[in-house]
């Protein structure tokens, strides 16, 4: 489903995927070894090797694809 976001190999094998709250609303920006991306109701970073959650922040409004730089997102 939307809610779902997922890391695939050149040949389209799943690597990982990760549950996220509610419908992914943006195109996930990749960076400093994580996967940044919001739904709804919450901003993720996600570690791109094994994509176990790092951390999540409450999101109230609409949020557009991530920028990255200087180590900030």
């Amino acid at each position: 489903g939307g809610n779902k976001l997922y890391c695939l190999d050149e040949s389209g094998k799943v690597i990982w995927s990760f549950n996220a709250s509610d419908r992914i609303l943006n195109t996930p920006s990749i960076g400093y070894g994580s996967v940044f991306f919001a739904t709804k109701s919450r901003f993720y970073c996600v570690n791109i090797s094994n994509g176990l959650e790092i951390w999540d922040v409450s999101l109230n409004g609409t949020i557009s694809t991530a920028a990255l730089a200087h180590g900030n997102v």
